[in-house]
């Protein structure tokens, strides 16, 4: 504290007055405490005109800087995080010493840490802007920012840099890291539908950047599925940095197909996390495709056939069996109308193609199939697929399936070949009308399942443990029970059916509801297939996350037929938005392209005739691509340069800089002080005169008896 007096000309005569007043006062006759009091008033009325100065200086402070560190995945996917750390490491006790420093990390947003204590992790993409921007608000007194950053913004820039010239802190982008060009190969960009129709070929886009590959070497790009490479596509280095592949892809099983992206690495290259992406697609039917194989014309194939063909939601490839191999042709084959079977290579080359297999009397001996080609079809029920076996002289045992796969996926055990089939006309018996085999539709006659109609023959089958019994013969014997005429069984993601006759086209011809057989096998064929399940799960195709600027495409399957779709959609900010909207047969296709991050909420409507059946809603979650993040791994100075600038600060780009430079752009702290003048203090001195003055005349009076 220093205390200053202003009117210092005066001193001397204020001194020798003020000296003769106390003197005095000292010689008066007045008692001795009317003296005290009498020579303090004249003290502190001789203090007022000397105008005192009272300054009291605080301790000076140190600026306040903030030390960010982007711990995005550029950063740590270049390594680049690590010259941040050695950096620090040489610099540490220089800003500990000048500066009170504290120290966050950001990707998308910032965060405090514990320098000594925090290891810095990969965080995911970059968003300076809005880090910066939130440090801000949080910290509005701070003096300066150190930003540790290679630039690389992968969010909107342009709209919201004013942003950081607005905050007026003085904003130090440090450079620091290696300048030397480096090798790199990323993917990014890729684009696949959401889903694809099975057995029907989609389109994979994906775009890769190069840096520092020789022009013309060779670049490989794989895409695999879980089976191993499905399509490779080879490109050569160019004058452009950028190329894209296209893909033709077929998917291989109904629902998620996943696929894996490969672009061939080099040697020396700066990462290898932009590498490789992952892509699902939903493969779903727009028809039920079926294989019917026939070992001769029957009426069972006749009317099935004919079934299948009219269903527009079937897609039927069926052959019969008209020439055998052994039979002697007098024309070359070229000349026949018939063709020979094809069935080896339609187990091999196109079962993935098909939904349902149904072999009806049907013997493979002779067509040359082999032991291979039911290991595939056994393969492709484990993955999802349907399968039928139907009775007659060349089926299950007496057809030599008993010792090929399809005995194991059967849910019957097969009687010794020899065995005869139980002739005769029977009347067959339902064991369980819950089954889904037998539900009917609206305008069904309910006691449609009451009583089926007769059959002609069923082969002799047994259950197994894994099997399930719908329909049994009401007398025929084997030594576990009835004779098994219809049984089901799930055998891995599939499901397959045994029936031991072939004449149920007798439901049509005799019988008291002929609508019977058409839904048998509605029912039937839905069931092998799933299809009965996935009219419970409206909407397909629709992804839970989706990248920005990217279309989101989705179906809706309507459970039954005359049903209006509508959609709508809630952006993030509350504004709706109305999908593109296109119909196709059964199924209806919506389409939007979301422009903001955030939840998207999807409302589904369906109404019959005008009037509102159910709603549903279903949610998206849109952000950022992370190849944004990756696909181009170059420092970006322009950006660094620009927010330095706007803000008063500097773009450091080399580790060598002198850190004492800083401190010419960074606003000094004056220290505080604290001054009383005759302005502040005279309404003090004059209440204490006030004071003395009545406490004298209280002591004139009650003491002395003076007034």
């Amino acid at each position: 504290m220093k205390i200053d007096f202003q009117n210092l000309s005066i001193l001397l005569p204020l001194f020798l007055a003020t000296s003769s007043l106390i003197w005095l006062t000292i010689k008066s006759k007045a008692p001795l405490t009317l003296k005290i009091l009498r020579t303090l008033t004249i003290l502190i009325l001789t203090a007022l005109v000397l105008s005192p100065k009272i300054t009291t200086y605080a301790k000076k402070q140190k600026n306040e800087i903030a030390v960010m560190i982007d711990t995005s995945d550029s950063m740590f996917a270049t390594k680049r995080v690590e010259y941040v750390k050695n950096y620090l490491k040489i610099n540490h006790n220089y800003l500990e010493q000048n500066y009170n420093i504290g120290f966050f990390d950001f990707s998308e947003n910032f965060r405090h840490i514990d320098y000594k204590k925090t290891k810095l992790k990969s965080s995911g993409r970059t968003d300076i802007i809005n880090s910066l921007e939130n440090l801000f608000h949080a910290y509005p007194n701070l003096d300066g920012i150190f930003l540790f950053s290679d630039g690389r913004q992968t969010s909107e820039e342009a709209t919201r840099v004013e942003v950081v010239r607005e905050a007026k802190i003085p904003i130090f982008s440090f450079d620091i890291f290696e300048k030397k060009k480096f090798l790199d190969i990323s993917l990014f960009d890729i684009k696949a539908p959401p889903f694809a129709f099975k057995g029907k070929d989609f389109t994979v886009k994906a775009k890769l950047v190069h840096a520092g590959i020789k022009r013309g070497s060779p670049i490989v790009v794989n895409l695999t599925d879980e089976d191993g490479v499905v399509v490779t596509r080879r490109i050569e280095a160019g004058d452009e940095d950028e190329a894209e592949v296209v893909f033709v892809v077929r998917p291989k099983k109904r629902g998620a197909n996943n696929y894996k992206i490969d672009v061939s690495t080099h040697p020396g290259e700066i990462t290898h996390l932009n590498n490789s992406s992952k892509v699902t697609v939903e493969a779903i039917k727009e028809k039920i495709r079926v294989l019917y194989l026939c070992g001769q014309p029957s009426y069972e194939y006749s009317f099935l056939r004919e079934h299948l063909k009219n269903d527009a939601n079937i897609e039927l490839v069926s052959f019969v069996i008209l020439r055998n191999p052994e039979d002697i042709a007098l024309v070359p084959d070229e000349e026949l109308s018939l063709i020979p079977f094809p069935g080896a290579n339609m187990l091999i080359k196109d079962i993935a193609d098909f939904d349902l297999v149904i072999f009806e009397n049907f013997t493979y001996q002779r067509f040359g199939i082999y032991a291979p080609h039911f290991e595939a079809l056994k393969k492709w029920v484990l993955e999802g697929g349907g399968f039928i076996m139907m009775g007659g002289d060349n089926s299950f045992a007496r057809g030599g399936y008993q010792n090929t796969a399809i005995r194991d996926i059967l849910p019957v055990f097969m009687e010794d070949p020899s065995d005869a089939i139980e002739e005769g006309i029977f009347r067959p018996q339902i064991t369980d009308h819950t089954s889904p085999l037998f539900a009917i539709e609206t305008e069904t006659p309910s006691d449609l399942w009451k009583e089926l109609p007769e059959l002609d023959g069923a082969q002799k089958l047994k259950i197994r443990p894994e099997g399930k019994i719908l329909i049994r013969h009401p007398w025929s014997k084997t030594d576990i029970g009835n004779t098994v005429v219809l049984a089901t069984r799930d055998y891995g993601k599939g499901r397959t059916a045994a029936l031991g006759s072939n004449s149920t086209w007798r439901w049509k011809m005799h019988s008291k509801y002929p609508e019977i057989y058409h839904i048998f096998w509605k029912n039937m064929v839905g069931y092998l297939t799933g299809s009965l399940d996935e009219s419970k799960a409206n909407v397909l195709g629709l992804r839970k996350n989706v990248a920005i600027d990217t279309e989101c495409e989705f179906l809706v399957k309507p459970q039954t037929g005359g049903i209006e779709v509508k959609t709508d959609i809630t952006a993030p900010d509350g504004s709706k938005i109305t999908p593109e909207k296109a119909k196709s047969g059964a199924l209806w296709r919506f389409s939007f392209t979301p422009t903001l991050e955030g939840s998207y909420k999807i409302n589904i409507y369906y109404s019959k005739g005008g009037r509102l059946i159910s709603k549903e809603t279903h949610s998206v979650e849109v952000s950022r691509s992370v190849y944004e993040e990756l696909k181009n791994l170059d420092i970006n100075p322009t950006f660094l340069k620009d927010i330095s600038e706007k803000t008063g600060g500097t773009y450091i780009d080399t580790a060598g800089f002198d850190l004492r430079k800083i401190d010419e752009k960074i606003p000094k702290k004056a220290s505080e002080i604290k001054t009383e003048t005759m302005a502040n203090t005279t309404i003090y001195a004059f209440l204490l005169i006030t004071v003395i003055f009545i406490f004298e005349l209280a002591i004139r009076w009650l003491k002395y008896d003076l007034w």
